[in-house]
Order: C-alpha cells, then sequence, then structure tokens
C-alpha cells in the first residue's frame, strides 16, 4: 500500500519493534488506569446509598453546566487570575488537541496498514487538512500556553510561587555532590 500523506508515524522511532513496544505500553496504561478505577468503584461501593439527591433532570443540567463553564472553559481559573487562567486554558486545549490528534493518526496509520477489508478510515482522505488543524489547534495553544508558563514562572515570579532552583541552595548542592560522589566510587 502507499504511504499516507501527513505527519511520520511513529514519529520516525521504528516500526514494527518500537511500534510494538508504544501499543505495549498503552495496553499496559489503560490496565493499570482500568485496575485503578475498579478499586475505587469498590471503595465507592462500601458507602451507604443516599435516599434524595433530588430530580435528575436538574441534577444532569448542574454537571453540563459544570463540565462545560468550569472544565471545558476554565471560568474558576479565569475569574480567579486572569493571566494564569488563560495559560491554563491555552495548555489544556493545546495538549487535548495534540491527544486527540495523535488518537485519530494511530487510527488512521492502523486502518490503512492492517485493515483485511482494504478500506481506509474515514478521516484519511483529509489528513493533510486535519494535520493542519492538529498543528494550529494543538500546537499553537500549547506552545503558547508554554510560553506564559515559562514568563510567569521565569519573568513576573509571583511571590507565591517558589521560583528558585533547588540545586541553587547550599544544602541541595552539597548533597547532590554527595550523591555523585558516592555513585562514581561505587562504580
Amino acid at each position: 500500500m502507499p504511504e499516507m500523506p501527513g505527519r511520520v508515524d511513529y514519529w520516525t522511532i521504528g516500526y514494527p519493534v518500537w511500534g510494538a513496544l508504544v501499543y505495549t505500553m498503552l495496553v499496559l496504561a489503560a490496565v493499570a488506569v482500568g485496575a485503578t478505577l475498579y478499586g475505587r468503584y469498590r471503595v465507592w461501593r462500601l458507602g451507604k446509598p443516599m435516599p434524595d439527591l433530588g430530580p435528575w433532570g436538574q441534577r444532569v443540567q448542574g454537571v453540563a453546566r459544570l463540565l462545560i463553564k468550569d472544565i471545558l472553559g476554565h471560568r474558576r481559573f479565569i475569574k480567579r487570575e486572569l493571566y494564569p487562567g488563560l495559560m491554563h486554558l491555552f495548555l489544556f486545549w493545546g495538549f487535548t488537541f495534540l491527544l486527540i490528534a495523535t488518537t485519530m493518526s494511530a487510527l488512521e496509520f492502523n486502518f490503512h496498514h492492517y485493515n483485511p477489508l482494504n478500506f481506509d478510515f474515514p478521516t484519511a482522505r483529509f489528513r493533510v487538512q486535519e494535520d493542519f488543524i492538529w498543528d494550529v489547534f494543538g500546537g499553537v495553544f500549547a506552545g503558547i500556553g508554554l510560553v506564559m508558563a515559562a514568563l510567569r514562572r521565569y519573568i513576573m515570579r509571583p511571590s507565591r510561587l517558589n521560583t528558585r532552583s533547588p540545586l541553587t541552595t547550599p544544602s541541595a548542592a552539597s548533597t547532590l555532590a554527595k550523591r555523585l560522589v558516592s555513585v562514581a566510587n561505587a562504580a
């Protein structure tokens, strides 16, 4: 099959060996998350049921409002402090777009190479345009958020942030030196 246009799959790390490692790690991560959620579920089931939580319609509306305004829109962050709120918003949406882009790219690649029915993933025909959108919204938003975070930490230096490196204190530097010497002596 001819290669698909767009970004290089598997970050030029090599395929199939390193690609198989990536998918193995993905499965292990999914199992770990599933086991953790199952453990949480078992803890939650230890509690007693609450007889009256109110009407379902209002509860669903409240959760939807919370999801849209406060989680996706970062309203509380932005309301509290504008600059850190916008920084958080750009970081969140930038890396969310990059996660979606990586997932879509993996699905397109696997449909293209391992599909016995010989048809492509529905978005594969628009891969170049799709990559442009992912790069603009993902890369630019994440880049803006990262630059804002660096400016805030190293230029603005708010008083409540610890902007000193732990290695600049004398005790941390001497502890690091002692550890390096002990490692060198052990070798």
